[in-house]
């Protein structure tokens, strides 16, 4: 046994000896693709990463592609081209300039007269603070379905004039822009005469609330857009019925008499 141990020793070594640069060259190639691997593992999970991302990309931009073909669709909608007049019978700010005209139109149109207005407005924005609602939507996101959608603005008015002239002013009060609405109404009637006949008169003591909306209207893209349906194609069309408004945003100052704005009597300009 010791004379095979002994030639198989031989021959292992002999097998070294002869073969040593080779097995050198195998573990030298050995520990250089192991080093060449670890070494690009990191680019390699990289690329998985990015590839990973970027199919959560590619599904994010087919969603918004279908997306911007939808708003494309309600663009060209009937309903769209009615957007104006909604924005003018429900704006998105406190229309105070604008309910002044027209109620100025109505009061015109019906012939009576204006005993007493009260109006508080409170803090009125321009129309680019509209810009501020958006902002601030993301915000109040979680708050949204708790808060109304929409505030109001109250005005307490007196009129008088011939029944007829107040009814018509009554009627024609809540069909003008923006939306209004009688909330309070008291009428007391007289009666003169007017070249030998009975005229008869109303005082009426109004309460109008005034509408405005207050939310911005959003979705994500994940959502589906809200379909128009029966109810909201009866809004769009008593929306329709409202009478339109010459109102236009002033621009300039119509009086030039800056030295006595108010005209107080006594006031001198120095």
């Amino acid at each position: 046994m010791a004379i095979v141990q002994t030639k198989q020793d031989l021959n292992l070594k002999l097998l070294l000896n002869s073969r040593k640069n080779l097995l050198l060259s195998i573990v030298i190639t050995w520990v250089s693709v192991t080093m060449v691997f670890f070494a690009i593992k990191p680019q390699i999970e990289t690329i998985f990463v990015a590839n990973k991302k970027l199919d959560l990309e590619k599904k994010q931009f087919q969603k918004v592609t279908l997306k911007i073909n939808e708003l494309k669709q309600i663009e060209i909608s009937d309903q769209f081209k009615q957007k104006e007049k909604v924005d003018e019978v429900l704006p998105s700010h406190k229309p105070v300039l604008e309910l002044l005209y027209n109620l100025h139109q109505a009061v015109q149109s019906s012939q009576v007269s204006i005993v007493s207005m009260l109006i508080n407005p409170g803090s009125i924005a321009s129309s680019s603070a509209e810009l501020d609602l958006v902002a601030s939507s993301r915000n109040q996101e979680a708050a949204t379905t708790k808060s109304k959608r929409f505030d109001k603005l109250e005005m307490e008015l007196v009129i008088k004039g011939e029944s007829d002239q107040v009814d018509q002013f009554l009627e024609t009060i809540e069909r003008i822009a923006p939306f209004t609405s009688i909330v309070e109404l008291n009428i007391k009637e007289s009666s003169k005469h007017v070249s030998g006949e009975k005229v008869a008169l109303s005082e009426a003591e109004i309460l109008l609330n005034t509408y405005f909306y207050t939310q911005v209207i959003s979705t994500s893209v994940d959502a589906t857009l809200p379909t128009v349906g029966e109810k909201e194609l009866r809004a769009f069309n008593t929306i329709q019925q409202f009478i339109p408004s010459d109102y236009q945003l002033p621009t300039d100052i119509n009086n030039a008499n800056i030295e006595d704005l108010f005209n107080v009597p006594g006031f001198k300009f120095q």
